[in-house]
Formats: C-alpha cells, sequence, structure tokens
C-alpha cells in the first residue's frame, strides 16, 4: 500500500471523501496494476499499470535521480536514457478482465 497525498478525494460513484491508499495487484502479460477504491462504496479506480521490467528501471532511475544533483553533467544522459525505457514500460489504466 502506498499512500499518495493527504488530500481527499471525492468518489464519482457515492460522492464520500476519502484518502487514496494506492495498492497493488498482478496483471495479465507481467504486468502489475495500482488501483485505489472508495471505502464507503467500494468503487475501484485503476490509476497505472507498469511491466516487471518497468519497475526494475523505476529503481534504476531513482538512484540515478539522486546523483543528479551532485554531477549532472555526468549523470543527465544516463537519467535520460532510463526515463525513456522507463515510459515504454508504463501504461495508463487498465480493465478488471487483465487481473489476475
Amino acid at each position: 500500500m502506498i499512500r499518495v497525498d493527504e488530500k481527499p478525494l471525492v468518489c464519482n460513484k457515492c460522492s464520500g471523501a476519502f484518502v487514496a491508499d494506492v495498492k497493488r495487484e498482478e496483471l495479465i502479460g507481467l504486468r502489475v496494476g495500482y488501483y485505489f477504491s472508495c471505502p464507503h462504496c467500494g468503487k475501484k479506480y485503476p490509476s497505472y499499470s507498469i511491466t516487471v521490467e518497468g519497475e526494475k528501471l523505476l529503481k534504476r532511475l531513482n538512484k540515478v535521480r539522486g546523483k543528479l544533483k551532485s554531477d549532472p553533467a555526468l549523470y543527465r544522459p544516463q537519467f535520460d536514457s532510463l526515463l525513456e525505457k522507463y515510459q515504454k514500460e508504463v501504461s495508463g489504466p487498465y480493465q478488471e478482465s487483465e487481473v489476475l
């Protein structure tokens, strides 16, 4: 579970206010999906999906991001290359039929 923000959201179905607790679930095609649900009525909001490779790239990106301030000229090309690869591994909301 990932807490993204303390700002309340409003459910499109029941109008209940809540703070999103993002959860992870396995999807078809060696992907994982991230979603949150309304605690009042249970409406599910799929956020995005990412491949297993994309999750590995994200970890590498975060490490390089931490080094960018120390030497931007050295780390910017590596960061940009990883970011380009990462963006190919992420997609928008997914369908419930894709959940394993």
